[in-house]
């Protein structure tokens, strides 16, 4: 069983993460056997829109831990908590 999860995902240009996201799933009895990104992916976009770049330029996907930690953007974060229950 998982109990917690960290999911990091984030859109890249060259290697470099310019956007990113960090989700903590906490007190999971029950997953999902597989993680769509599309909807982290959908997230990213709207800001990457909001900010006035193309998306396509982007490269989506998941990040390891170390990807995330180096990512170059680490002074302009905004934080959203949702607490999710049944």
């Amino acid at each position: 069983m998982i109990y917690q999860m960290t999911i990091y995902y984030g859109a890249k240009i060259n290697g470099d993460v310019i956007y990113s996201t960090e989700i903590h799933i906490e007190d999971c009895t029950k997953f999902p056997k597989d993680i769509d990104g599309n909807i982290y992916r959908k997230q990213l976009e709207e800001l990457i829109i909001r900010d006035g770049f193309n998306p396509g330029y982007f490269e989506f996907g998941f990040l390891t831990k170390s990807e995330y930690e180096n990512r170059t953007t680490k002074d302009n974060e905004n934080s959203t908590n949702y607490k999710i229950s049944k």
